[in-house]
């Protein structure tokens, strides 16, 4: 048996690079597939009938993609929102959002040292829950620029 609760959602948003040149296309969309899995992205570009160019499992690779201009993809917003290279394009695609969940194995969850870490993970959450819904995506990039600008 297990203990799980559930902790957050987590919003996600078709992102493209920030600056493309004046005559360059809007480039495709992708769509995430991990091990066979559909994945909520992946359900919500298809209900949009997004064109998908690339089948990757990697958020990682979808980021850079969506970049370097090669590509429009669906990430969560506290990804996508963060990275200056990136700007949303439409509002937040309700049908990918995510939800977190926090499983514990009830053998386990006597242990304080479980304990200390899913306190730790659901406050983590908890503090970040704006970023992670999808609110206020200039405040987080400020952030993160100010940030590593200086």
């Amino acid at each position: 048996m297990r203990n799980s609760t559930g902790t957050g959602n987590v919003a996600s948003s078709i992102m493209r690079w920030r600056s493309r040149p004046s005559g360059v296309a809007t480039p495709p969309s992708t769509r995430v597939r991990l091990s066979g899995i559909s994945r909520p992205d992946a359900r919500a570009l298809s209900a949009l009938n997004a064109p998908v160019s690339i089948v990757s499992n990697s958020l990682a690779v979808h980021q850079e993609l969506a970049a370097s201009g090669a590509v429009r993809a669906v990430l969560p917003c506290f990804i996508g929102d963060r990275d200056a290279r990136l700007a949303r394009d439409g509002a937040i695609v309700e049908s990918a959002g995510q939800d977190l969940w926090l499983v514990i194995n009830k053998d386990f969850s006597g242990s304080a040292r479980v304990r200390a870490v899913a306190d730790f993970l659901t406050n983590l959450i908890q503090d970040n829950t704006t970023a992670l819904a999808g609110e206020s995506p200039q405040s987080v990039g400020d952030q993160s620029s100010t940030a590593e600008n200086g």
